[in-house]
């Protein structure tokens, strides 16, 4: 499993907007974004950091995801878009 977040907030900026996908999620991740207690722009934000470290493999990270409950198609969707907005910046 993966440590603590190495550095939370790093990529909150005024410029970032988070309510817009990258990636089209389907009407199941919608809704699992619905149901989900956290925010997605805490969900992005917390992925994000994660994918700072080099270290970081994205398996692991989808796999932490759905350690805490969230499906397999929503984890995977969650580390791409992760992935696209990581690579833009």
């Amino acid at each position: 499993m993966l440590g603590p977040n190495p550095t939370p907030g790093r990529f909150v900026t005024s410029d970032m907007p988070t309510t817009k996908y990258e990636v089209p999620p389907t009407p199941e991740i919608e809704e699992e974004l619905r149901r989900s207690p956290v925010s997605f722009d805490m969900l992005i934000r917390e992925a994000l950091d994660y994918l700072e470290d080099p270290d970081v493999e994205d398996m692991a990270l989808a796999r932490m995801y759905i350690e805490r409950g969230y499906s397999e198609e929503f984890a995977y969707w969650l580390v791409r878009e992760s992935e696209v907005r990581h690579a833009a910046h």
